[in-house]
């Protein structure tokens, strides 16, 4: 298990919580707890290689009403290691989401699928050879 606080001088906006499996070859994170989510605003998840069994499930990240970033590029993220709709509950607020320097071949039409506000979406150093439309 790893925890990451979101610390202010003397004050913790946050305590965020990752699960995974427990086997030590692997990095899979199955599930995000997070106290007070209502003060987050970036969640970085960079090189976990999270992509390499379980990768991101749907509906994996909870509401997070004032989150604005998510970056988890270099997670070994193939088209198959992102869920449909796993970005659900953020799609209202999240504006930037970095997925560079991941496998992935095939953006499909629920990947992204409720994300209203996004402004930036990084998909470089990715193998994309067909970004479905959706309806």
């Amino acid at each position: 298990m790893m925890l990451i606080l979101v610390l202010l001088p003397e004050v913790v906006l946050a305590q965020i919580t990752f699960s995974h499996t427990n086997n030590p070859a692997t990095t899979d994170i199955t599930t995000i707890t997070i106290t007070n989510p209502s003060n987050v605003e970036v969640v970085y998840l960079s090189g976990n290689s999270i992509g390499l069994t379980a990768g991101i499930p749907a509906s994996y990240f909870p509401n997070l009403p004032a989150i604005t970033k998510i970056y988890l590029q270099n997670n070994e993220l193939n088209s198959n290691g992102i869920a449909d709709f796993c970005f659900q509950g953020v799609g209202s607020t999240l504006l930037e989401l970095k997925l560079q320097q991941n496998p992935l071949e095939v953006v499909t039409s629920n990947m992204l699928k409720g994300l209203f506000v996004l402004h930036s979406l990084d998909l470089d150093r990715s193998q994309i050879h067909t970004i479905e439309i959706g309806r």
